[in-house]
């Protein structure tokens, strides 16, 4: 059994074990570590005439080299993979002696830490503590739940319907994917397509896409099935369809018209429920309603659309509970693309403290969703530091209270970092940078800011090259001050590093005196002084 542990970051462990053997050393060191003066302390614990055993590939000494320092120790390089290829029954017999020791208990597993790939941040953070025992390991498998994914792939041999195909969203949905293999597209719209759109179409049949063009109205029965009688005897079954058809007709509510309304309510209420009609007794892969933010949190002069959508979304949970497939995903505002982009629906968004989806992170969100068992999802860009009194208003958005709060309040704590580091002298601004790195440092190493020493090497306290540049966007972020990340692999202290930033700083200011705000500052000491 394991004795004692010592740690393999620092040297200390080679005085360690010469204490604890009494100035003996030891017979056999197994040997993987290279790098910097590791060989020569670990050759220092051998006893006199024993072995040295070399496992490493990178970094190892020679024979000529041990003989230099240690003549009387044999010294042994043992390329593993070389064994495996040389000796494979000699492997497996070992391997069967172990897996034998360990289903009897007398052998035990180290332990084992297990980190969902999700947090793996928190699992390079947690290793570069060097706290743990044993391993640690990102798992890529999720428990079986709702967030589940699974692979996403069009079948060749079936055909998928767009509705609102001919348009911008339907366009980019159509040529994305044909690139993921899918061969047969029907693309459903009210107009015929224009010369712009029968390009793009050209475009799809190019890359080895059979697309069928169907103009018809989605919210009209008859014309539908008409579609759905083509779609069956062209023997390509339906594989899944993409609802993404809509009008707007916006305008406050004491303004809108039920003419209004319907316009707006038809593709979405009675082309979806026609959709679903259709498909119920079918096989589908997929049935995803392309709905809309302003169902998820409301949208000035959008009643119409608001109420349109929340239908969609309703539907897909309907559809859900009778074991069918659905996904409605409350898009916010998307740029280039679409009839809400000609309308200016990315400045209105900006407004209300919401960004705009770029068409490639539409794809990107689409895939992730499609691949996954979600029912109802938004995806918005939301600027939370806009949305405190929203979300401490609306119970809907109660769980993000928190990620809220702490967005202002870091924005509030980098400000004040910056004024007070303008406000004060040089060496003044000194004492509050060694503090601020001394508190970073800290939480980065997972230690007490006392235990840290502004005067020892960063390096030698463990800070790693991931730690170091997560220092380093931490200053950049908060101190506007960019540091070069081969400055922090120096052996870098606390008060060379804050001198640094200090001279960075200095220079900032003179640069923002120049000759027009010189002059003006001049002139206010000369006002100030007749005064």
């Amino acid at each position: 059994c394991v004795k004692h542990i010592m740690n393999s970051r620092t040297y200390e462990f080679a005085d360690q074990v010469m204490e604890i053997t009494q100035g003996q050393g030891v017979d056999i060191v197994l040997n993987s570590l290279t790098s910097g003066e590791f060989i020569s302390k670990s050759m220092s614990v051998v006893t006199q005439s024993g072995r040295f055993v070399e496992i490493a590939k990178r970094g190892i000494w020679d024979s000529s080299q041990v003989a230099e320092l240690r003549p009387d120790v044999s010294y042994f390089v043992v390329d593993l993979v070389k064994e495996f290829q040389e000796q494979p029954e000699l492997i497996n017999s070992m391997l069967q002696g172990l897996k034998d020791k360990l289903s009897n208990g007398l052998l035990q597993p180290p332990p084992v830490t297990v980190f969902p790939i999700e947090k793996v941040i928190d699992a390079f953070r947690y290793m570069q503590q060097a706290k743990h025992i044993g391993k640690i390991v990102v798992s890529q498998t999720q428990v079986a739940d709702g967030t589940t994914k699974k692979p996403l792939s069009f079948r060749s041999g079936a055909s998928y319907l767009i509705t609102g195909g001919m348009g911008g969203l339907g366009l980019l949905v159509a040529n994305w994917m044909v690139s993921l293999g899918a061969k047969h597209l029907v693309l459903l719209g009210r107009r015929s397509p224009d010369d712009a759109t029968r390009k793009k179409i050209t475009e799809l049949e190019m890359a080895g896409a059979s697309v069928v063009v169907e103009k018809a109205d989605v919210s009209d029965w008859e014309s539908m099935r008409g579609v759905w009688q083509r779609i069956e005897e062209s023997n390509k079954p339906l594989g899944g369809v993409i609802h993404s058809a809509g009008m707007l007709s916006d305008g406050v509510l004491q303004n809108q018209s039920w003419s209004s309304f319907e316009q707006v309510m038809a593709p979405k209420v009675q082309g979806a429920w026609h959709l679903h009609q259709l498909t119920q007794n079918q096989s589908l892969d997929f049935f995803v309603m392309f709905s809309s933010v302003a169902s998820l949190l409301g949208s000035p002069g959008q009643g119409n659309h608001s109420a349109a959508n929340g239908f969609l979304d309703g539907l897909v949970h309907y559809r859900r509970k009778m074991g069918l497939p659905g996904l409605s995903i409350h898009w916010g505002a998307v740029s280039q693309i679409g009839e809400a982009a000609e309308r200016g629906a990315d400045m209105r968004a900006g407004k209300q403290g919401m960004g705009v989806i770029s068409p490639a992170q539409v794809l990107e969100s689409l895939e992730l969703l499609m691949s996954g068992s979600d029912v109802e999802v938004g995806v918005v860009p939301i600027e939370w530091s806009g949305w405190q009194d929203r979300v401490a208003q609306w119970r809907f958005l109660s769980d993000w209270l928190e990620k809220t709060t702490s967005t202002v309040t870091n924005e509030i704590q980098d400000n004040r970092h910056l004024e007070q580091l303008k406000s004060v002298s040089f060496m003044e601004r000194e004492k509050i940078l060694i503090a601020y790195i001394q508190d970073k440092a800290a939480s980065l190493l997972g230690m007490k800011n006392s235990q840290i020493d502004i005067q020892e090497s960063l390096n030698q306290m463990g800070l790693d090259s991931l730690m170091a540049i997560e220092l380093r966007n931490l200053v950049l972020t908060e101190i506007e001050v960019d540091i070069p990340i081969t400055f922090f692999m120096k052996r870098l202290t606390i008060i060379g590093l804050s001198n640094e930033l200090n001279k960075q700083l200095a220079q900032t200011d003179k640069q923002a005196i120049t000759p027009d705000n010189q002059e003006k500052l001049e002139l206010n000491n000369v006002i100030e002084v007749e005064l």
